[in-house]
């Protein structure tokens, strides 16, 4: 199985669709896209964010 590590960005929760901030990586075995969406765990249980290059 591959996998890839992807760097994402967290939605701002005060502006809606807007993703900023700094960047976090994660490893993943799905198949993504630049400026897909995806669902990742956070220390507040999981958030919305948008995988970056």
């Amino acid at each position: 199985m591959k996998t890839n590590i992807v760097s994402v960005k967290y939605e701002d929760r005060y502006m809606p669709k807007t993703f900023s901030g700094k960047a976090y990586s994660y490893f993943t075995a799905i198949p993504l896209e630049v400026g897909d969406l995806v669902v990742a765990p956070t220390s507040n249980g999981k958030k919305l964010q948008e995988y970056q290059l």
